[in-house]
């Protein structure tokens, strides 16, 4: 009969992220559908703009709509029509400068008419952070496989299977639905987590 164990392990890697997603939206009410999507075009333009000439590496479009827009007391009021922004920037050295930067070149430029949506700070590439990861977890696997074989009197041999599940834990800031006020907002990215988890199975020697 063959001898075999079966644990798991986890390793975590944190390193400073190297790029930014930023998500605002645009919008614009008004008594009817034209007159609210010319007000949405060209704040939204604005927006472009000056994202581009702050800075930002990409600035793309998406999900355009329009609804009914209703006052404070819930009565149709008019339309509103709405889109995402998103900029793309990279971080120099882990530094929010180039984020804070551009909050406010979107905020000066949309005004009350720019809402922000998410701040996310990642790895462009996370293929060496993950890496790190996956080693810490097959370490930590072996040491609990080795530390429970011993007490049963037995040697911890080769690797039958590996499973594994890869986790990215959130940035250290994100904003949801927040009106763009905020334009002089310190930026700290912090570090970003990849966790690994493992399920190794060893045979027994």
């Amino acid at each position: 009969m063959e001898r075999l164990i079966t644990v798991q392990g986890k390793g975590e890697n944190a390193a400073p992220p190297d790029t930014c997603h930023i998500d605002f939206r645009v919008w614009a009410a008004a008594p009817t559908v034209a007159e609210a999507t010319a007000r949405m075009s060209s704040a939204s333009r604005d927006v472009i703009a000056a994202l581009t000439s702050g800075g930002a590496d990409r600035v793309s479009t998406a999900r355009f709509s329009i609804r009914t827009h209703h006052d404070h007391q819930g009565r149709p009021a008019g339309f509103q029509a709405e889109t995402a922004v998103r900029a793309v920037v990279t971080l120099e050295e882990g530094s929010g400068d180039a984020v804070s930067g551009l909050l406010g070149a979107a905020v000066d430029a949309g005004g009350d008419s720019l809402a922000l949506d998410a701040v996310d700070f990642t790895h462009a590439d996370p293929t060496a952070v993950e890496e790190e990861a996956a080693r810490t977890a097959i370490a930590d696997a072996r040491r609990r496989a080795e530390v429970m074989a011993e007490a049963a009197g037995v040697a911890v041999g080769e690797v039958l299977t590996i499973e594994q599940a890869t986790h990215h834990a959130p940035g250290p800031l994100r904003f949801k639905a927040m009106a763009a006020e905020a334009a002089d907002m310190p930026v700290q990215p912090g570090t970003k987590s990849v966790t690994v988890e493992v399920r190794v199975t060893f045979a027994l020697t």
